[in-house]
């Protein structure tokens, strides 16, 4: 009888380190697999960010060229050839748009406004009006009020050379179009 609880108790052991060792190794296999997900996640994360920061620096690229060609001769600006040829470079941009110092809509390159609607009120022109530095402003999606589609609005505020504020230049981006980005 001893030897029979014996042997039992060494099958119960053996059971013991098979199961320890099956826990062990899918232990192992699931931190393995872990590590693998968090630095797959981060090279996406990283493509991600780098593919968005090169559009946000083309987009402002564009608007710095805008900026230099409009307020060197805003009379014979026309926005729409502009547009074409920026967006022939790959641009992203829905739409491109000057805004007077008074906040209303001067042109775009959708067309003639029929109206001059009043974008004084929003975040985009406000953070340019009182600001004495050239910096980029990029907005939270916004339903446009002229175009009814959402965007991110990306914009820079044009100075005469002789320092007067002449008003908001702005490229129109659809977001969607940057969580798609790096999809592809």
């Amino acid at each position: 009888a001893r030897e029979a609880i014996a042997q039992m108790a060494l099958v119960v052991v053996m059971i013991a380190v098979v199961w320890g060792s099956i826990a062990l190794h899918l232990t192992q296999q699931r931190q393995e697999v872990e590590r693998r997900a968090a630095r797959d996640s981060a090279n996406l994360a990283h493509a991600a960010a780098e593919s968005i920061g090169q559009t946000i620096a083309s987009v402002d690229e564009a608007l710095r060229f805008m900026e230099a060609v409009y307020a060197s001769d805003p009379r014979h600006f026309d926005i729409g050839a502009w547009a074409n040829r920026a967006n022939r470079t790959r641009l992203v941009a829905l739409e491109f748009a000057i805004f007077g110092p008074d906040g209303k809509l001067a042109a775009s390159s959708f067309g003639p406004a029929n109206a001059p609607t009043d974008f004084s009120d929003w975040d985009f022109f406000k953070a340019h009006v009182d600001d004495p530095t050239d910096r980029l402003f990029m907005s939270k999606p916004v339903l446009g009020r002229t175009s009814g589609r959402w965007s991110m609005l990306f914009t820079r505020k044009i100075v005469a050379v002789d320092g007067w504020f002449m008003g908001v230049i702005a490229a129109s981006v659809d977001p969607l179009w940057l969580t798609e980005l790096h999809r592809k």
